[in-house]
């Protein structure tokens, strides 16, 4: 059974998670991607009004070789970026490799600017127990 995390300052359960701190192993590349919610509010002449943005966040991909004795990051755990000065949460990972070759990792991490964290600090990662279904009354 997998756990539910909660990525931000969540008033729940807390527990935060912490692997920045180590050496993680080495980044051969990154993109780093502004991004956010975009929606056109219309006027009546086939344009925009307005234009909202929302949900600021930043989305990194990092290709990296990880030793093999290297623990892999959970989903939720820090992954410190300098490139930007941020903590982000890593949101998943894809193994690849060839033979004879280091094993490598894309991790996928997402750092939300109205969460906030930083180098050192971090987002909360609140992990929530998942509780299994009642099963039906007979009633």
């Amino acid at each position: 059974m997998s756990q539910i995390k909660v990525i931000g300052n969540a008033k729940l359960i807390f527990g935060t998670v912490d692997i920045a701190g180590k050496v993680y192993g080495e980044c051969e590349s990154a993109t780093i991607e502004l991004t956010g919610n975009e929606e056109g509010v219309p006027d009546d002449m086939d344009g925009f009004q307005a234009f909202i943005l929302s949900n600021d966040h930043y989305k990194v991909t990092m290709s990296t070789i990880l030793p093999k004795d290297t623990p892999l990051p959970a989903r939720g755990d820090r992954i410190d970026v300098g490139g930007i000065n941020v903590a982000c949460s890593c949101l998943g990972w894809k193994q690849t490799g060839e033979k004879g070759k280091p094993r490598k990792f894309e991790l996928t991490c997402s750092h939300w600017i109205s969460i906030g964290g930083v180098i050192g600090v971090g987002p909360t990662v609140t992990t929530l127990p998942v509780v299994p279904a009642a099963p039906p009354s007979e009633d």
